[in-house]
């Protein structure tokens, strides 16, 4: 189905969400902070189809991680999360809190879409 770079603070949504879209078949790359984001970015040798990364955390946001995460990677969709109502960006955002239903519609989108040059 597709890799998704999973990046959230908060152990338990990362988790479920990891969990969730294990369930549908696609191969969750688990990260707890942007910094270890990066290091699953540049371990992991196949291809990751999808950023999905929370905005808000400590140390490095998720914007900052897309930009990132972009810069090695061009090809890679990104979809944010957000429980803030005032955040406006480029890309895609999945507002928190969510059905996790919500979410694997949106990634389903996400990933086979033919291109991600849209949300740039």
């Amino acid at each position: 189905m597709g890799s998704v770079l999973v990046v959230d603070d908060q152990e338990m949504l990362l988790h479920a969400v990891t969990r969730s879209l294990l369930r549908e078949g696609y191969t969750p790359i688990a990260a707890s902070s942007a910094l270890q984001a990066l290091e699953q970015l540049r371990e992991f040798r196949g291809d990751i189809d999808l950023l999905l990364t929370d905005i808000a955390m400590p140390g490095m946001n998720g914007l900052a991680l897309a930009e990132r995460v972009l810069a090695e990677r061009p090809n890679i969709c990104v979809l944010l999360m957000s429980a803030h109502l005032s955040v406006t960006s480029r890309f895609p955002l999945l507002r928190k809190p969510f059905r996790m239903r919500e979410l694997l519609q949106q990634v389903s989108t996400m990933v086979n879409r033919p291109s991600c040059s849209l949300s740039r």
